[in-house]
């Protein structure tokens, strides 16, 4: 009898000491992670970074989730398993997609630099910060790429849970690995290059990276910029997108007096129209008058040319006319290139979308 016992006893004790070890690897795990992304706090993370950094997520869609620091679904999922059990984080702050109402367009100050929210701007922004000081060593750039995914996909370092559905992502990680391997910016423009873009960047976002590092080496010939998308998805007005466009390139033609600024068109966008995680592709033309994007995207970029128009060291370049065809009064984007409504996601495109920016890169180059 007592022989029974002291068993039952005996496995109760492993059984408990089993669970201590498990939790303790959880919390250690998480206080690690904590502690490395908020290294400046004395004493180590608060208990409002743990749940920041492990709360049970609210948001839906993948561009939300990205936004609010989960790389990926996969993190996101492994992020809910393992800490269900840890209360949300009060006053989490988290990304409202614009509705498509025009009436619900924020006017804001987009001239105020301001940091990333999301952990995978924060090392991309730090990576960044190194490879300039890296090619500074080595001479510097002649040209200098900005902006947000559209220009991190010339790295082939984008992640791809930007995307929308998820049946893409795969695919975008193949056109990276092509654009990564076989498209040498150096080769095409024929001077030292260099990108700097980081997806989901909004024009703050820049502007707070262009004050921290990303410009500290000596000024290039040519900045080319592209960037805003993210703070229209966002609901941020054209007129403040332009504001903070124009508070760039102000950035930039005040890193040197002889520094040309390339200012790109806004990229046409329907995927409110393809519909956000769904398991099915874009059809092949997509009726832009259906997207509630369409009209913004045109607004912003005609105010972008005026920006333009102010500096005589800027040029204004819309390569929108590439990737649309026009059906009689209708205009339809080609998204055998912009394969997830609003990335190029096309080796072919992408030749497209550099060609259009070759000549006037090379003009400024020479100037």
């Amino acid at each position: 009898m007592f022989q029974v016992k002291g068993a039952l006893v005996l496995v109760a004790c492993v059984c408990l000491s089993r669970i201590s070890a498990v939790s303790a690897r959880i919390y250690h795990s998480a206080r690690d992670s904590a502690a490395s992304r908020f290294p400046s706090r004395r004493g180590g993370p608060s208990f409002d970074d743990f749940s920041r950094e492990f709360a049970k997520d609210v948001t839906t869609t993948p561009f939300e989730r990205f936004s609010n620091g989960f790389q990926n679904d996969v993190d996101w999922k492994r992020t809910h398993r393992r800490t269900g059990f840890i209360r949300p984080l009060r006053n989490h702050r988290k990304v409202v997609l614009w509705d498509g109402n025009s009436e619900s367009l924020r006017k804001v100050d987009t001239t105020v630099p301001k940091r990333g929210v999301y952990s995978a701007w924060q090392r991309r922004h730090s990576r960044l910060s190194m490879d300039v000081q890296a090619k500074k060593a080595t001479g510097g750039a002649q040209l200098v790429m900005f902006g947000d995914s559209h220009m991190e996909a010339f790295m082939g370092t984008a992640n791809p849970s930007i995307l929308s559905p998820s049946i893409l992502q795969k695919e975008y990680a193949v056109f990276q690995e092509v654009m990564q391997t076989t498209r040498n910016l150096e080769t095409v423009f024929g001077v030292p290059a260099q990108v700097q873009g980081i997806a989901g960047d909004t024009t703050q976002g820049l502007l707070y990276r262009l004050e921290h590092g990303e410009m500290d080496s000596d000024p290039p010939k040519v900045a080319t910029l592209l960037v805003g998308t993210s703070d229209l998805a966002l609901g941020v007005h054209p007129s403040s997108i332009a504001m903070g466009v124009e508070a760039n390139v102000e950035k930039l033609l005040a890193w040197g007096p002889d520094v040309q600024v390339i200012l790109l068109a806004l990229f046409p966008r329907v995927d409110d129209v393809c519909g956000k995680n769904k398991t099915t592709k874009c059809p092949l033309e997509v009726d832009m008058k259906l997207s509630y994007y369409t009209r913004p995207v045109e607004e912003v970029n005609d105010q972008l040319e005026q920006v333009a128009s102010k500096h005589p060291r800027v040029t204004f370049v819309n390569c929108n006319s590439r990737f649309t065809l026009r059906k009689g009064t209708a205009m339809y984007l080609n998204t055998k290139i912009f394969k997830d409504g609003m990335h190029i996601l096309d080796f072919d495109g992408a030749n497209s979308f550099l060609e259009c920016i070759k000549d006037p890169v090379k003009e400024r180059l020479a100037s």
